[in-house]
């Protein structure tokens, strides 16, 4: 049998349903088992995404922008 990427459309004409069937449930397996695994690694990348968001503003949150008493000094001894 040829591989399916070789597979043109005069290729499937006459066939019987038979010689469909099998092929036809392989691809809708694989395609089934290719939705699962993207759909596991959108949540991946949706929950690694959150935790950056988090971190980020952890990291870089109002409290790590607060000036000390030296820098609110500095600023105000420019304006």
């Amino acid at each position: 049998m040829q591989e399916l990427h070789d597979l043109k459309d005069e290729d499937l004409q006459g066939l019987a349903p038979e010689a469909v069937a099998a092929p036809a449930q392989q691809i809708l397996q694989r395609l089934r088992r290719q939705d699962s695994e993207i759909k596991f690694k959108d949540a991946k990348i949706e929950k690694i995404t959150l935790q950056l968001a988090r971190l980020k503003a952890w990291r870089f949150g109002v409290k790590a922008e607060a000036m000390t008493a030296e820098q609110r000094r500095l600023l105000e001894d420019t304006g």
